[in-house]
């Protein structure tokens, strides 16, 4: 590999490629096309970069996540939330928790579970409603290409007999990331299993742990079945690192302890905004009639506290009826952008991820 190309990888943030130097990455911010490099990431050795010269998404199979969505060569723009304690340490396949363990092992990035949590017990067959399902929670995925991306194929859950299906496919000459992600439910059923493990409500539940320096909006609905807009999922009412105002709930990082927010949002969008000027949005449809988890709230917002803090931003799918034989799917749409300056107020960032996001179908009609 010549000092170039080792140059290149470097600007990448993501180290030494894995692929012979004619198919290594050029470091140009001109691509138009989108392009796709196995590479080494943070002690990750099977890890892939996804890039158009605008935008580098980094992708472990080994673990079913994305680790990195960052403008090109530039890591320090990553939004997404690293562990640094576990960077390169895949844990063995279906033994990643000991019998009745409490423990969850965290490694950041973005990520696809079952819904609802409140079903976990009975579906994981475990004592309570935590850790999530280990084959569903890392994998590992298995890859193939497909056209401008990606798709990571999970293993089978036996718990659910569910199989996780992640597509991710970067426009050109873009910031845009699509995710495509399908629970696809294997015909026929497996011989001997229970009844009530046969059919039974599922939803499709993103989780991308963002960087605790971000301010993260939420969409409030004027018709919210909740008295201010939200509702505490976990931690006390009137949180200093809750605000609501202008149709939107800010959450930014708690300094000392957990706490979880949801709304029953009108429109299918979350937003961040980074270091003053770093804005990340990600959108998806609702569905009107759609049932979603948690008293029907389809963004959550968690946020732990500590030296280790980060953001969660949970975007809920509605659920289904989980028949053998079926599939369920959404489409989440992201954007990276960078503003001219930082706002200047609550009030203007506010406006702002509001002029950032189009209008719903409901509000068009208006």
């Amino acid at each position: 590999m010549t000092k170039a190309i080792r140059s290149a990888l470097t600007l990448l943030g993501i180290g030494a490629a894995l692929l012979p130097a004619h198919a290594a990455p050029r470091a140009t911010a001109h691509r138009t096309t989108t392009r796709l490099y196995q590479t080494s990431y943070k002690g990750w050795p099977d890890a892939f970069l996804l890039t158009n010269g605008t935008v580098d998404v980094v992708l472990v199979p080994a673990i079913g996540r994305i680790m990195a969505y960052q403008f090109a060569g530039q890591p320090q723009t990553n939004m997404l939330w690293n562990n640094p304690a576990l960077a390169g340490r895949p844990l063995p396949f279906a033994v990643p928790y000991p019998p009745r363990a409490t423990e969850w092992v965290n490694y950041g990035g973005d990520k696809l579970w079952p819904a609802p949590q409140d079903d976990w017990a009975q579906r994981q067959r475990q004592a309570g409603n935590w850790p999530p399902d280990p084959q569903m929670d890392y994998g590992p995925y298995r890859v193939s290409r497909i056209p401008n991306g990606l798709r990571l194929t999970g293993p089978l859950s036996r718990n659910r007999q569910v199989r996780p299906i992640r597509d991710f496919v970067l426009a050109p000459g873009s910031t845009q990331l699509t995710l495509r992600e399908t629970f696809l439910h294997p015909a026929p059923t497996a011989p001997g299993m229970p009844a009530a493990q046969r059919s039974f409500p599922l939803g499709l539940w993103n989780i991308a742990q963002a960087r605790p320096d971000a301010t993260v909006f939420l969409p409030l609905s004027p018709a919210s079945r909740f008295p201010n807009g939200y509702v505490v999922l976990a931690g006390k009412e009137g949180a200093a690192n809750w605000q609501a105002g202008d149709g939107l709930l800010a959450v930014t990082s708690h300094t000392v302890q957990g706490n979880k927010v949801g709304v029953d949002a009108a429109q299918g969008w979350i937003g961040a905004l980074y270091g003053g000027n770093l804005v990340f949005t990600e959108q998806f449809a609702l569905d009107p009639k759609g049932v979603y988890p948690d008293q029907n709230t389809s963004l959550q917002v968690y946020s732990q506290g500590g030296t280790d803090g980060y953001l969660e931003l949970e975007a809920l799918g509605p659920l289904a009826d989980g028949a053998a034989g079926q599939a369920q799917s959404r489409t989440l749409t992201w954007t990276l952008r960078r503003l001219p300056h930082a706002p200047r107020s609550q009030s203007e960032a506010r406006r702002l991820m509001k002029s950032l996001v189009p209008p719903s179908p409901a509000e068009k009609a208006r």
